[in-house]
């Protein structure tokens, strides 16, 4: 399903598919699901730069270390004209690549022979991700490794506590409704109290001043009283014996 979603039309749909897939199939087991690398790779030749950077990011995660075919889309995408892209590129062959590949370390390098024209961001990827690979005891990688890992749990955290906040405001949002109903069927009640009053003036011939009508609260209740009679009266005339 989420390989299909990084087929949808909407961009935003697509990164968080690619973003979904990358949690959901740890490297460790990107082995026993191919076709999920597969679709990530596809996604870096993507028209929007958003989601080729993910795709780039997510394959740090969903590709098995060292796989030939994604180390070779990487090395493409390294050269992406959206230096985002080549960010998110280099950084995950630092993470994918075996020690010491010079295949990989000179595509990389190639990089900074553009320095003139290529980000600060760009040029310290290509700084770290060489550190990486030429790191033959692989601390480096580990250490990057379990930074990543306290970055994925601390943006999981705030998508948790996001989630939290939309209900309680879901929750506001039912009560609001729930008064704001309440409070239409009292100014109905008091309405038809008014008229209910109205009515019992226009009957008995007795036209009071404002001053000598019950408060609202009264004249509710003693309405209330009468629309009860009107309703339960066989005759449905509550004035017959006035």
């Amino acid at each position: 399903m989420l390989s299909l979603k990084i087929g949808d039309q909407h961009t935003a749909v697509r990164v968080k598919a690619i973003e979904t897939l990358s949690m959901m199939c740890p490297s460790t087991f990107a082995e026993s699901f191919p076709d999920a690398a597969l679709a990530v790779r596809k996604a870096l030749r993507d028209e929007s730069r958003f989601v080729r950077e993910m795709a780039a990011t997510a394959l740090a995660t969903v590709s098995p270390s060292g796989d030939p075919d994604t180390i070779a889309d990487l090395v493409r995408a390294a050269s992406d004209h959206e230096p985002i892209v080549r960010v998110a590129a280099i950084t995950s062959l630092g993470m994918l690549a075996k020690v010491n590949d010079e295949y990989v370390i000179k595509a990389i390098v190639s990089r900074v022979h553009m320095a003139e024209d290529e980000t600060a961001e760009v040029l310290e990827a290509v700084h770290t991700a060489v550190s990486v690979l030429q790191d033959n005891t692989g601390k480096r990688r580990q250490a990057i490794k379990e930074e990543d890992k306290d970055k994925k749990q601390e943006h999981q955290g705030h998508e948790s506590h996001a989630s939290q906040l939309d209900e309680e405001y879901r929750k506001i949002s039912i009560l609001g409704r729930q008064e704001r109903k309440q409070q239409a069927t009292l100014v109905s009640k008091i309405k038809e109290a008014d008229k209910v009053c109205m009515q019992i003036c226009s009957h008995t011939n007795v036209h009071p001043n404002v001053s000598s009508l019950p408060s609202p609260i009264l004249s509710l209740q003693l309405a209330s009283s009468l629309i009860s009679c009107v309703h339960t009266s066989p005759g449905g005339n509550v004035f017959k014996g006035l």
